[in-house]
């Protein structure tokens, strides 16, 4: 079990998109998660899949950034409801393809 653990916090942390209406980014995840009011995270687009040539794998190429969101808010009084309220700082959600985004980490500081 505590190899499972060791495992599961080497993974760079991610969150689903819950909702969105304008500028205000609604996510799951909150402070029990380490989200505090003030943060930033990156919005990124899953990353396409193609099939390696060489060993017939799919493989998902690296995902890019496409906005950045500032958390002001979160909620939930448990794991089962948690989650936070963000506004789009920079970029642009695409009106498409929403189902492909993801929200982790800033990137790189940026």
């Amino acid at each position: 079990m505590n190899e499972l653990v060791t495992k599961l916090e080497e993974q760079p942390w991610w969150s689903d998109i819950l909702d969105t209406q304008g500028k205000q980014v609604v996510i799951s995840g909150d402070k029990m998660q380490g989200i505090a009011a003030g943060q930033q995270l990156a919005v990124m687009r899953r990353g396409k899949t193609i099939k390696s040539r060489q060993t017939g794998f799919p493989i998902e190429l690296p995902a890019p950034q496409v906005a950045m969101i500032q958390v002001v808010e979160t909620f939930g009084s448990n794991v089962t409801d948690e989650g936070s309220v963000a506004v789009l700082t920079h970029g642009k959600l695409p009106s498409k393809g929403r189902d492909k985004l993801f929200v982790a980490e800033e990137q790189g500081g940026q």
